[in-house]
């Protein structure tokens, strides 16, 4: 319970980052170069250091195991089997981009490679037809940070960004690549954008209140913490930067 509120459930479009949020809030602070270049690779941390394992006894159940390893543990464990994805009898349904966003979508539920893959195969070739297609290239872009390819997703963030400013996950997505490449003011300008459009997001505003107390700005770090535990005062990484505020032994 001093990780994260058992009583919230994040939406499949949240969990990661949400989750993400609770580990680097305590993992980041002591990070050495190749740690932090293995967070800016990794977006997911429960996928590897929580695994779920299959409720025997019970059909259709997981439960994750809420020991987090070092290392990711070794036994293997069957994934959801990969199923093919059926279209409903609607108009464009069966169209590579809308299948190619169900299967991005359902990657993040199942962590199925083949569902993965199959995602960022039809949204690679149609891409040359939706080239403004603020969803599209952020799916994609999604995709390719999970592979370990920041520098392919950056671009791909930077585009569905100029297409629809308002839209989240590139912007909290790519403010961390601009982080983690020491980009820090880049990243502020975004998270700060992020935050006024929408003072409820919670990864954007936890992200830039650690930013803001690293470069030694304590009174926008604690205006920044108000707000985000205004709309979400259960959240772990904030009340414990707060404390950390008032703290003689502060690094902000």
């Amino acid at each position: 319970m001093s990780c994260h509120d058992p009583h919230y459930a994040p939406t499949f479009g949240e969990r990661v980052s949400y989750f993400r949020e609770k580990c680097l809030a305590c993992h980041q602070t002591q990070a050495n170069s190749w740690q932090k270049n293995h967070f800016s690779q990794h977006l997911d941390c429960v996928d590897c250091h929580m695994q779920k394992t299959p409720k025997g006894d019970i059909g259709h159940i997981a439960l994750t195991d809420h020991r987090i390893f070092r290392r990711p543990l070794k036994q293997v464990i069957e994934p959801a089997p990969a199923q093919n994805l059926i279209p409903f009898n609607l108009e464009n349904a069966n169209s590579p981009r809308e299948l190619g966003l169900a299967y991005a979508e359902l990657a993040l539920r199942t962590r199925n490679s083949r569902h993965s893959s199959e995602a960022f195969r039809l949204l690679n070739g149609v891409l040359p037809t939706y080239p403004k297609d603020a969803e599209v290239l952020t799916r994609l872009a999604y995709l390719y940070q999970e592979r370990g390819e920041p520098d392919r997703a950056r671009p791909l963030y930077e585009a569905a960004i100029n297409e629809d400013s308002h839209q989240m996950v590139a912007v909290v997505n790519l403010g961390a690549i601009y982080a983690w490449d020491n980009q820090i003011d880049r990243a502020i300008k975004l998270w700060s954008e992020a935050l006024n459009y929408d003072p409820g997001s919670s990864a954007a505003g936890i992200n830039l209140a650690e930013v803001l107390c690293a470069k030694g700005d304590r009174e926008q770090t604690r205006l920044i913490l108000r707000k985000v535990l205004h709309f979400n005062p259960d959240l772990g990484a904030a009340k414990q930067l707060s404390r950390d505020l008032d703290s003689p032994k502060s690094k902000c």
